[in-house]
C-alpha cells in the first residue's frame, strides 16, 4: 500500500511511541465522546500488535515527556 502511494505522492512514515503505561493512561483519560470506547484488554492487545510493526520510518517520535513544541520541532528535521 505504501509503495503504491509513493508512486503518486511524497510519503513520510512517522511512528509515535510512548511508554506502554503512559499510553494506557492516556487512552483511559481521553474524553470517550471523541474516541472509540475500548476495554483495558483491547488497549493492551492493540499496543502489543502495534509494537510488532516495523516499517522504514522517516521519523520516530518518543512521546513520553515532550512538549508540543518539541514534537513540532522534530518534524522540521524531516526536510
Amino acid at each position: 500500500m505504501v509503495s503504491d502511494l509513493k508512486k503518486d505522492f511524497i510519503v513520510k512514515l512517522i511512528k509515535i511511541s510512548a511508554f506502554p503505561d503512559l499510553c494506557f493512561k492516556r487512552v483511559k483519560d481521553r474524553d470517550q465522546s471523541d474516541h472509540i470506547s475500548v476495554s483495558d484488554d483491547q488497549v493492551l492487545e492493540i499496543n502489543k500488535l502495534a509494537a510488532k510493526v516495523s516499517l522504514d520510518y522517516d521519523l520516530i517520535i518518543q512521546n513520553n515527556t515532550q512538549t508540543d513544541e518539541d514534537i513540532i520541532e522534530q518534524f522540521g528535521s524531516m526536510r
